[in-house]
């Protein structure tokens, strides 16, 4: 079981609290596929950020229309509705803060599973 993550190692891909999951992205535009890379490394040996999910989306950066694939990409890969994934930072930036709420303990636990998944297919 996914304990709730409130302490978690630094590494951890994603942070569970107050019921609440939240991860950070980094949005490739305008690609050939729409596509969930994995989970990948920050570049920067000085980020405190961990790991951040990789998306491709073949929408252009523009009046919000790729922020809606990646929130539709998103909710799609982890078998969620959309209403539940929001974009708290980063919405004019190729990074960006995703939060997962309003889901129930069995769903949460759900995603968290496909999340680590996501992180052990892709290294």
């Amino acid at each position: 079981m996914i304990r709730n993550m409130d302490n978690a190692d630094e590494r951890s891909p994603f942070r569970v609290k107050n019921g609440a999951v939240s991860f950070f992205i980094k949005v490739i535009t305008k690609a050939a596929h729409n596509k969930v890379a994995g989970f990948e490394p920050y570049a920067s040996p000085n980020s405190n950020a961990g790991k951040y999910l990789k998306l491709y989306v073949t929408t252009v950066p523009e009046a919000g229309k790729a922020n809606a694939k990646v929130v539709s990409l998103i909710a799609s890969e982890l078998n969620i509705a959309k209403q539940n994934v929001s974009i708290i930072r980063g919405h004019t930036s190729d990074r960006k803060t995703i939060l997962i709420d309003g889901l129930s303990d069995s769903v949460r636990q759900d995603v968290c599973v496909k999340l680590l998944s996501l992180l052990t297919d892709h290294q």
